[in-house]
């Protein structure tokens, strides 16, 4: 019995040792995975500009669209493929390659949709382990671009309110008694405060905002046509837009007024800087602002020449009759 029991021991040992063997063979044979990347390049207007997940794209842009299967120092890279969500057929078929590294390349057209292109590369390595997989998004947008003069509180010739898709201004007048659909269209007003620099922009919502009292500071309120009930702190709807005063200069603002892709970038760079959180933001000749609407959208508001000031006559603060030009860019 104790021969038989040696016996079996001596099997066993064989057997582990055998197993631990072949599974240290194994680990040394492992095949290590190829790496994939996407790289998108967007052009307008001639204007070229390198793109990161997650970034806008516009209609009739031009993207570059690179993909680059990478070996390992054991296995060569074999085939590449290219997916869009916005393709029914693929931006690259399956395609054979060879060697350490390959990049293939296609072209798109932005469409004149919204919403997201997701692109999904797919790359193999001639040893056949696991094909690797790599994604990359963009953002169908839109933008307009506003120019335009805004009043100050008591401003009979401009209207005191606007917003990032309103190519004008309204009066506080405009809101007819009981009649607020233009509440939803009011995203800031140029208000003149009692004090230095004197000219702020405010959002809708801001304390500020009540300021506006109506067209002219001498016109009775209730003679506007607008009772208690119409005064903007009584609106149903009254929209919170934030600020924050950029870094942009003027020559960059303007250089990259012409491209959609580099006024992304210059938005995308100033948020990189933090959110805005001003809801009333004091400004002064060519400073450029960062907004971002209720709907949590940015753009840019370039404030030019602002000429409110306090009078010290003892009317009113909403006795101020000046203006500002603004041009607005906002992505949506």
């Amino acid at each position: 019995m104790k021969k038989i029991t040696s016996v079996i021991l001596i099997c066993t040992t064989a057997v582990v040792m055998l197993f631990s063997s072949c599974s240290k063979s194994s680990d040394s044979a492992v095949i290590n995975d190829v790496t994939v990347s996407i790289s998108v390049t967007q052009k307008n207007n001639n204007v070229s500009t390198v793109l990161s997940s997650g970034d806008n794209v516009f209609q009739d842009d031009s993207l570059t669209i690179s993909v680059t299967v990478t070996g390992a120092s054991n296995n060569n890279v074999q085939t590449v493929r290219l997916t869009s969500s916005t393709s029914a057929t693929d931006l690259i078929p399956t395609t054979n390659v060879s060697g350490t590294s390959s990049t293939n390349t296609a072209i798109i057209v932005v469409p004149s949709t919204s919403g997201t292109i997701t692109l999904n590369a797919y790359g193999t390595g001639q040893t056949g382990n696991n094909p690797q997989k790599a994604n990359f998004t963009l953002k169908m947008s839109q933008m307009i671009i506003t120019n335009y003069t805004i009043g100050c509180q008591a401003n009979s010739s401009e209207g005191q309110f606007s917003g990032a898709m309103s190519s004008g201004t309204y009066f506080l007048s405009t809101i007819l008694p009981n009649n607020y659909a233009l509440d939803t269209a009011i995203d800031f007003c140029l208000i003149t405060m009692p004090t230095p620099p004197y000219n702020k922009i405010s959002s809708a919502a801001s304390v500020d905002a009540s300021l506006v009292y109506g067209t002219k500071w001498d016109t009775p309120y209730v003679a506007l046509g607008m009772g208690a009930a119409q005064r903007i702190t009584n609106w149903p709807v009254r929209r919170h837009t934030y600020f924050k005063l950029t870094t942009i200069t003027n020559a960059q603002f303007t250089a990259a007024s012409n491209s959609n892709g580099q006024i992304a970038l210059l938005i995308k760079n100033a948020k990189a800087q933090g959110d805005p959180t001003s809801e009333s933001i004091f400004v002064q000749d060519k400073n450029i602002l960062l907004y971002k609407t209720t709907e949590g959208k940015y753009g840019l508001m370039q404030v030019i020449s602002p000429t409110g000031s306090y009078n010290p006559s003892g009317r009113p603060p909403e006795a101020t009759f000046g203006d500002a030009q603004i041009v607005s860019i906002y992505i949506y």
